[in-house]
C-alpha cells in the first residue's frame, strides 16, 4: 500500500472512528450498530473476523510488535541503515522499512471502511464493530486514532448464555467453557484498563434495552453527536439475526460453573455499574 503525503498522514491521524467492542456475541452490539448508523454522519461496519480470531486489528498489532522486535533486538533498524550505503555486502536478514509503521496500519483501516462509508454512504464518521476485541485491541486502536471512541457494550455472562443456547446458528457449535472463559477474559481487560480512558466507556446491556433514548442519550454525549439524530423507531422491529430453539433453562450445575469461573467478575460489575449487564 502506497504511504500518503506527510500533510495527509497528519489529517489521517485525526480520524475519529466509533468502535463497538462487546463481551461476546448476543450482547447487543448489532442493536447499537442499527441504531448508530441511522444517524446521518456514522455508520459502523459489521464484524470481519466471522466470529473466529485472529482479527484484523489482533493481526496488524502483532505485525507491528513483530516489526519492533526486528528493527531493535534484531538490529533491523541498523542493518537498513547500512544497506543503504553498503548495498547487499552486509548481514540484512533482519533488515526493516524505516518507520513509523503506524501511518500504513491506519491507511488499512481508513482505505478499507471509511473510504467505503463516505463514497457509497456518504458519511463522514465511520467505525466497526466486534465481539472478539478485548483492551489489547482497544488501545492499539486508539494509538492509531487518538481521538475514536470505543464503545464496550456487556451483558450479564448468565443472561447471554441463555440467548446463545436459543440462537440456531450458535447453539450447535457452542461450549460453556469456552464461553465463559472468553467472557471473563475480555470484560476483565476492560475492568482493569478502561477506567481511566476518556474515549472509553463501558455500558451495560441492561440500559439499552430498558430505556433505550437515555442510553442513545449517553451514547450521543459520548461520541459529541446531537442525540435527536438517530432514529429510535428501529427499537420495534426486532430483527433476529437466526431463528431461535427451544431449550432447557440453565440447569444447576451449569449456572455454578458460571459462578465459579465469573462470579468474581459479575460481582465488580454490580460494584462499579449497578448491575452485570
Amino acid at each position: 500500500m502506497a504511504r500518503g503525503k506527510k500533510g495527509e498522514a497528519g489529517e489521517r491521524v485525526k480520524e475519529r472512528p466509533v468502535f463497538i467492542f462487546a463481551s461476546g456475541q448476543r450482547t447487543g452490539s448489532t442493536l447499537l450498530q442499527r441504531l448508530l448508523n441511522t444517524h446521518r454522519d456514522i455508520h459502523i461496519w459489521g464484524e470481519h473476523s466471522g466470529g473466529l480470531e485472529p482479527g484484523l486489528a489482533r493481526n496488524l498489532r502483532m505485525a507491528r510488535q513483530g516489526l519492533e522486535i526486528a528493527a531493535t533486538r534484531d538490529g533491523g533498524a541498523e542493518q537498513f541503515e547500512s544497506y543503504r550505503k553498503n548495498r547487499a555486502d552486509q548481514w540484512m536478514a533482519a533488515m526493516t522499512p524505516p518507520g513509523p509503521w503506524d501511518d500504513v496500519f491506519r491507511d488499512v483501516f481508513i482505505d478499507l471502511y471509511a473510504g467505503a462509508a463516505r463514497d457509497i454512504f456518504g458519511k463522514r464518521r465511520w467505525g466497526f464493530k466486534e465481539t472478539l476485541y478485548d483492551a489489547a485491541d482497544a488501545r492499539f486502536l486508539a494509538g492509531l486514532f487518538p481521538s475514536c471512541r470505543i464503545i464496550f457494550l456487556f451483558r450479564d455472562v448468565q443472561e447471554t448464555y441463555r440467548s446463545m443456547r436459543r440462537n440456531s446458528a450458535i447453539s450447535p457449535f457452542f461450549s460453556i467453557d469456552t464461553f465463559v472463559g472468553q467472557w471473563v477474559r475480555i470484560v476483565t481487560s476492560f475492568l482493569e484498563n478502561a477506567g481511566d480512558k476518556p474515549n472509553v466507556t463501558m455500558a451495560p446491556f441492561s440500559q439499552l434495552i430498558k430505556d433505550p433514548r437515555e442510553a442513545m442519550e449517553m451514547v450521543a454525549g459520548f461520541l459529541e453527536v446531537d442525540a435527536d439524530g438517530f432514529d429510535m423507531g428501529i427499537i420495534k422491529n426486532v430483527i433476529p439475526g437466526a431463528p431461535e430453539i427451544n431449550c432447557p433453562a440453565p440447569n444447576e450445575e451449569e449456572l455454578e460453573f458460571i459462578e465459579r469461573v465469573a462470579g468474581e467478575t459479575r460481582r465488580e460489575l454490580k460494584k462499579r455499574f449497578g448491575t452485570a449487564g
